[in-house]
């Protein structure tokens, strides 16, 4: 069956807005790392002065820092702050516009959504459902290297 590609990213995109989740790498044991880190990605989710405050307290306690060392450690962090400001500022405001656009997806999404259901019979609804729940749970990925090919998306 080929896919629309468009469509399959709106779906991807819906089941990832409606079901957020933290994905972290795993130790060893199947247990989440523990949750010390303030960056996600490598993005940072705080204020700079949140962030700096906060690792430097992670780097302390999992290297053994000294007092010294920490504000050594904090003055590294001070300069590349100061030295990437812009950066972060613009990485702040395009985080926002993200979420803001993602929110107003999720919100068409959902319209799209209720829109097909209403072209449905009873028993199809179910199935819709139970479809939305599994894709929640297993999001469509669209390779762009097979659709430009013709080809469909690979459920993973």
């Amino acid at each position: 069956m080929n896919r629309n590609p468009l469509f399959l990213a709106l779906i991807c995109l819906a089941a990832a807005s409606l079901n957020v989740s933290a994905a972290g790498t795993q130790e060893k044991g199947g247990k989440p790392p523990p949750q010390e880190s303030v960056t996600t990605q490598g993005r940072v989710d705080s204020s700079p002065e949140e962030f700096a405050k906060d690792f430097v307290e992670t780097i302390g306690k999992r290297v053994g820092l000294e007092e010294g060392q920490k504000a050594k450690v904090r003055a590294v962090i001070d300069n590349s702050y100061k030295r990437n400001e812009k950066n972060w500022e613009r990485q702040a405001e395009l985080l926002a516009e993200l979420d803001a656009v993602g929110r107003e997806l999720g919100k068409e999404i959902r319209t799209m959504y209720e829109e097909i259901r209403e072209l449905l019979s009873h028993q199809q609804r179910e199935a819709f459902d139970e479809m939305r729940v599994d894709l929640r749970r297993n999001p469509v990925k669209v390779e762009p290297s097979h659709e430009a090919a013709g080809g469909g998306g690979s459920r993973q």
